[in-house]
């Protein structure tokens, strides 16, 4: 089985990504191991790599390592924003929603930082990451007709968000 899960920073796909790895027996791949992956392969130590090659670069890498283990690998969770488009043959694909508010709460929290500047640098990646994605790709980042399921998890249930994608999950094996 391989899945994706897709989402904007802070919606919480990587939880629910290793959750749904760990219920289903899955390979759980995020996008900041397949950056430490492709440092690693070329033996470059993470902090140079990451010095050396910008943003964009940085996308392709994790794109390509998508396409790559998606074609590869049978039993996996892929996580990253835009693993549903590349992981074209998973066979469950979850966007994971969260507002604004929520995830700038989030960020805040986890980076410990003021909550305006959680908005400002969320407004700022989302407008970045949407824009590249269509300069780069022709994909616009809301567009979310290629999802099996889309989670809103405004209400920081997580417990409840990874039960509902899990019982979705072993529906769609049933109809199988």
């Amino acid at each position: 089985m391989k899945i994706s899960v897709s989402g904007l920073s802070g919606c919480g796909k990587t939880t629910l990504s290793k959750y749904l790895a760990e219920v289903f027996g899955l390979e759980y791949y995020g996008a900041s191991k397949l950056i430490r992956d492709a440092a690693q392969q070329r033996g470059i130590p993470l902090e140079e790599f990451l010095k050396t090659h910008d943003r964009f670069q940085l996308d392709k890498i994790v794109d390509n390592s998508t396409k790559q283990l998606c074609k590869t690998k049978e039993k996996v969770v892929v996580e990253g924003r835009l693993t549903g488009w590349f992981c074209e043959n998973a066979d469950m694909r979850i966007w994971v929603h969260a507002s604004l508010e929520t995830r700038a709460r989030r960020l805040a929290k986890r980076d410990n930082l003021p909550y305006e500047e959680a908005v400002k640098k969320i407004k700022e990646r989302d407008e970045a990451d949407r824009k590249a994605y269509l300069k780069l790709y022709g994909i616009d980042l809301l567009d979310l007709g290629v999802y099996d399921l889309i989670l809103d998890t405004d209400d920081d249930d997580i417990e409840r968000m990874n039960k509902n994608a899990e019982d979705f999950i072993k529906r769609m094996l049933l109809e199988d």
